[in-house]
């Protein structure tokens, strides 16, 4: 039997300061086991798989805390947020309109001269 073709993407900046979690860390986590009924615990650290040395970061993040954190960063920007701030989002949002308006009304074109 012929294998099925994959697809790969190599998204991995070299110049961010972290790194991104390894394939083998987002299909373990993909995997994991859930509960099927009410009386079925979550998953916990005796029945995991092992992380990968670069993930294990993972392990340690404390989520309640990481949860209050963006919670409370997303009410000060709230807070921070005035006219001119909503005013730059539309002038963004109609560029966006334009952009998307000239993209398609050139789709046509072999080159595209106008979107390359």
């Amino acid at each position: 039997a012929m294998a099925a073709p994959t697809l790969s993407f190599n998204i991995r900046p070299t110049s961010l300061p972290f790194k991104f979690p390894t394939t083998a860390t987002a299909l373990s986590v993909a995997t994991m086991p859930l509960p099927t009924d009410k009386t079925s615990s979550m998953p916990n650290k005796e029945n995991l798989p092992l992380l990968p040395v670069e993930d294990a970061w993972i392990s340690r993040l404390d989520y309640d805390a990481f949860a209050k954190e963006v919670s409370a960063l997303g009410k000060e920007l709230l807070r921070e947020t005035g006219d001119d701030d909503v005013e730059h989002l539309n002038k963004i949002i109609s560029w966006r309109n334009i952009s998307a308006i000239v993209g398609l009304l050139t789709i046509w074109m072999e080159p595209n001269v106008v979107t390359v």
